[in-house]
């Protein structure tokens, strides 16, 4: 008959067993550690502040994909976690600045941007999206200084000369805004991406020949074929609302008003309300969509934080046919 053990005896044996698995588990954690693990400690413990940044990375690469899938409020959230975690992350800053002028709230935007280069540096992307901020805001003159500053860093960058061509045709400094369009890329979107901002500052003879001259130049351009049959649409239009009025003047020049006595005079008939011709064309009718740059290469730079060309995202709204 077996008998069994001591409770003291048993309390040992427990106590020799649960020691044991201690000593072999910190003793393969400081095998692994002289090994070169670089997340685990000798004691097994995790290194938090490697492990957090791995993290943060993977939530930037999240966010980066979401905002090129068009999920931007997703992107933003992610963006935001990010900087919940580094308050001092300038690329989170920076693409939180591209998305708030998505939105359309540039004074948000130009804040962001204002922390990115705080916390960065004010690399060419970022120039040419402060740049371009500041010209929706209509600050013609800041943005173009900004533009600049991005074309000395990068003479090649397309946004930044696209960019720049708009503003200064947005100053009516015509010749000078071609020769930016022109570096930017081909003759025939050079004259097209020029008449586009005729037509908005009211230009329209000027960029109704820079259409025709890009159709020339290049018989697919779409945006200018596009453009010129808006003109013509919007031309006569006009022409039909003026030849009404003139109608109805001729008609009521012919009205004979009834003999009245001089103490009672009778009113003139009142003329139908005028049908005025667009002195330049609506913008939601007229103009094409906002032209924009070639597109860029992919946002996406060979390190897990994908800080590539942060600021591709905002160009010139600038469109070229593919060939």
């Amino acid at each position: 008959m077996v008998r069994p053990l001591p409770e003291r005896k048993v309390f040992d044996l427990v106590k020799a067993n649960v020691m044991n698995r201690i000593f072999c588990k910190l003793l393969i954690c400081g095998v692994v550690s002289l090994c070169g693990c670089a997340t685990t400690s000798p004691m097994g413990f995790a290194l938090r502040p490697k492990q957090d940044a791995e993290s943060n990375e993977r939530v930037l690469s999240m966010a980066r994909l979401m905002e090129r899938q068009a999920k931007y409020d997703e992107a933003q959230k992610l963006y935001q976690k990010s900087l919940d975690r580094d308050p001092k992350n300038s690329t989170a800053w920076h693409r939180m600045g591209c998305l708030a002028v998505r939105r359309g709230d540039q004074k948000e935007a130009l804040v962001y941007f204002a922390r990115a280069a705080q916390f960065g540096t004010e690399s060419v992307e970022l120039l040419n999206d402060i740049g371009y901020a500041l010209y929706l805001q209509n600050e013609l003159a800041p943005a173009e200084e900004k533009l600049r500053q991005a074309l000395k860093q990068n003479p090649q960058y397309a946004e930044a000369r696209n960019n720049l061509g708009l503003v200064l045709a947005e100053q009516k400094r015509f010749d000078e805004a071609l020769a930016e369009f022109r570096k930017a890329g081909d003759e025939a979107s050079a004259h097209s991406n020029l008449a586009f901002v005729q037509t908005k500052v009211g230009a329209l003879d000027e960029a109704e020949k820079n259409y025709h001259r890009a159709l020339e130049l290049n018989p697919k351009q779409v945006q200018a074929g596009q453009a010129l049959v808006h003109f013509f649409l919007a031309r006569n239009k006009a022409e039909a609302a003026i030849a009404k009025i003139e109608k109805a003047e001729s008609r009521n020049g012919d009205f004979v008003p009834p003999p009245v006595t001089p103490s009672v005079r009778a009113p003139m008939p009142a003329l139908p309300a005028p049908i005025p011709a667009p002195a330049s064309l609506a913008t939601s009718k007229v103009l094409p969509t906002p032209p924009t740059t070639v597109p860029a290469s992919p946002i996406v730079q060979s390190s897990a934080v994908e800080t590539e060309e942060v600021g591709s995202d905002f160009k010139m709204p600038i469109v070229r046919d593919a060939r």
